[in-house]
């Protein structure tokens, strides 16, 4: 009888574990970085706090994240509850890059909350280059050098396009496009370019030499605390930390509000903080004022790039 108890309260808890909706989490983030590993725990906890919804990771790669803002857009006006997580470079950059038939970057996807904030390193190959000095030295040799970046852009080309400034390159470089960062890390390696400018997430890859990092200050991570700023080198613009948060479609509205009490207490969760300490990540849990405030500077620092 006891066996028979057991076994009914067990059918009865998996059907309630089954009635909880799925929820996805539309992300264009790569499943090989950190941010998206952070993500797949980020999920698991919201499902186990929430009592009505579990929370599925969906990866949609590919047109620096217009693919998966296009494809968050069009099933929220389909009637289908989801959460978007991404870069605030959907509402900076790409609204330069993608102007046909583009969606309202200031209306249809609304922050909700932060997750973490992330600056950008100008990585070299290693065993070739060892200090900015032998950078520097590279860069005055009146020799085509090689810089690598995604198809779409990004944080990198906007912090490349101060580089070549500063340094006079405009004659003398070249850039190579890749699929992906994946790509260009091999690319570098292997010599086929001079050096890339990347998000700090592949500080722990050992093949590459970090030189300058776009943060406000000299970090004091044990990754980071070597590596100086570009305003110590001389490029006092060369600022530039994209951030990544949880959205939402504006027709979703009520929905996102629901969610925020429990974002907010995954927020503490000591995995996803151990995991983004690892590359020295801020993690933050930023309101949508602040996440607001983030997007307009940033705008500010990229829009002269695309207004020439």
């Amino acid at each position: 009888m006891k066996n028979i108890f057991a076994y009914v309260l067990l059918m009865l808890f998996s059907i309630a574990a089954q009635a909880k909706e799925d929820i996805p989490v539309i992300t264009r983030f790569d499943p090989t970085t950190g941010s998206y590993q952070a993500l797949l725990i980020w999920t698991k906890e919201m499902s186990s706090i929430h009592p009505e919804y579990n929370f599925v990771l969906q990866n949609v790669l590919g047109a620096q994240g217009e693919n998966a803002d296009r494809r968050v857009i069009s099933l929220a006006r389909s009637g289908q509850k989801l959460i978007w997580f991404g870069s605030s470079v959907s509402f900076t950059n790409n609204r330069f890059l993608f102007t046909e038939n583009a969606w309202d970057r200031n209306k249809d996807i609304l922050p909700l909350k932060g997750f973490s904030i992330s600056n950008q390193i100008l990585f070299v190959n290693r065993k070739r280059i060892s200090s900015i000095e032998e950078f520097k030295k590279l860069i005055t040799s009146n020799k085509t050098v090689y810089f690598g970046s995604t198809i779409n852009g990004g944080g990198g080309d906007v912090l490349n396009d101060l580089v070549v400034k500063h340094y006079k390159l405009e004659n003398i470089i070249k850039e190579i496009k890749y699929k992906n960062a994946g790509e260009i890390v091999t690319a570098l390696v292997n010599g086929e370019i001079d050096y890339t400018i990347l998000s700090q997430g592949y500080i722990r890859l050992s093949d590459i030499n970090p030189l300058m990092i776009s943060a406000k200050k000299r970090s004091d991570h044990q990754l980071l605390s070597q590596i100086p700023t570009g305003k110590e080198l001389g490029i006092d613009k060369f600022v530039f930390g994209a951030q990544a948060f949880f959205g939402i479609p504006k027709e979703l509205q009520d929905f996102g509000k629901s969610l925020v009490p429990y974002i907010e207490r995954v927020c503490d969760n000591e995995q996803i903080k151990e995991l983004k300490s690892k590359t020295g990540q801020s993690s933050n849990c930023d309101n949508p004022d602040v996440i607001l405030q983030n997007i307009k500077e940033e705008l500010e620092l990229v829009s002269p790039m695309y207004s020439k």
